[in-house]
């Protein structure tokens, strides 16, 4: 057999690994049609590449399986792994068929989805509620990984009864997703006019992109949670009503609605509250979320009260510039509060820009200043 590809594979691998990299290659052989033959396996496939790099190459023998997930997990910067054939797994090449599942119990037959691919635009996904393999049928019971359906254009989803797990992130980066629709006899989940709960509705867990410019979360809704409106850019959406009975809101919950310019709070909510633009804990101290539409400029002020700010609580104002913090002790952030670009700048009290200067995540921003701070004289 030709190493041909493999030689034409090594200067990008060799890039890779002298960047410090930690390099997870694959590839597939032959037809073996989802089942396991020792003859189409990529084991001497490593061994070549090994002695073409002059360095160990790492072998998992599966794709997804345990073996595979726990030498991933060990692999170190400047480490090579090459998973075994891709076409021993069913899901390579059935279906048409870009779903691809991980065995979560052999003796119990069930598996989860963790990856669907699609090149074009798919009108409508409908998860399978069993696959056939090795001669036995598996039962589809969770949708469990990062980002399941990233940049997959579709319009639907459709969740079968079976599905009793679904990950915080599964639809985080999918494109155009109007509506998530879930069978009336699943046990824990539902849908309403496409949105996603769990059973009783007290969990508003999806929103797809908006048709509508309004949406009135439900009084049964205690929880709104992470990514709820976050999983792709919404400009549709601009107004929001959340009810008296929601007393939770996660991480990044409103981080993709771009076109937000108001978020109704129920005067009776004894969690949250809403001012000028700015979603609040009810004390005022904690940043929430931002309505980007509600401001008239590319520049914002933290007020003087805030102690805390939110993860991805500005990640859906996309044009915002400067930021005047008015605060003398730096709020808390969380890792992407803020996007730093290029021309993003932070303004802080002259006093406390030491302090600035020092804390998590504020000391990332490359224009970190105080009012009347000269800038640096450039060297010629």
């Amino acid at each position: 057999t030709s190493d041909k590809r493999i030689v034409a594979a090594l200067p990008t691998i060799e890039y890779l690994l002298s960047q410090g990299a930690a390099v997870i290659a694959c590839s597939h052989l032959g037809k073996p049609k989802g089942e396991y033959k020792p003859e189409l396996s990529l084991a001497p496939v490593a061994k070549r590449l090994s002695e073409l790099l002059g360095m160990e190459v790492i072998f998992a023998s599966d794709v997804v399986g345990e073996d595979a997930a726990a030498k991933a997990a060990a692999l170190k910067p400047g480490q090579i792994m090459l998973l075994e054939n891709l076409r021993f797994r069913p899901e390579e090449e059935k279906n048409g068929e870009n779903f691809y599942f991980k065995i979560t119990s052999k003796s119990r037959r069930t598996i989860s989805l963790v990856k669907y691919f699609s090149d074009g635009n798919i009108d409508e996904i409908v998860i399978p509620t069993s696959v056939a393999w090795e001669g036995g049928t598996y039962t589809v019971t969770a949708i469990n990984g990062h980002k399941v359906f990233e940049d997959v254009y579709t319009d639907i989803i459709e969740i079968p009864a079976s599905i009793t797990s679904i990950s915080a992130d599964a639809f985080l980066g999918i494109k155009a997703l109007k509506f998530i629709n879930v069978d009336e006899s699943n046990k824990a989940y539902s849908s309403e006019n496409g949105v996603l709960y769990n059973k009783d509705k007290s969990i508003l867990l999806c929103h797809p992109s908006s048709s509508s410019a309004v949406f009135n979360v439900p009084n049964s809704v205690v929880s709104i949670e992470s990514n709820a409106f976050g999983i792709a850019r919404d400009n549709n959406l601009k107004s929001l009503r959340i009810p008296a009975s929601v007393i939770a809101i996660g991480e990044n919950a409103f981080s993709a609605c771009t076109g937000l310019k108001d978020i109704s709070i129920d005067e009776q909510n004894n969690a949250y509250a809403m001012e000028n633009g700015i979603l609040y804990d009810k004390k005022k101290t904690t940043i929430i979320a931002v309505c980007p539409a509600y401001f008239m400029s590319n520049e914002f002020t933290i007020p003087k009260n805030v102690k805390a700010i939110n993860n991805g609580a500005f990640k859906n104002w996309e044009n915002l510039k400067t930021i005047n913090v008015l605060p003398t002790v730096p709020p808390t952030l969380g890792e992407d509060s803020f996007s730093f670009t290029e021309d993003f700048t932070i303004i802080v009290p002259k006093a406390a820009y030491t302090k600035y200067k020092s804390a998590n995540y504020w000391k990332d921003c490359a224009n970190l200043k105080y009012a009347g701070m000269k800038a640096p004289v450039k060297k010629k």
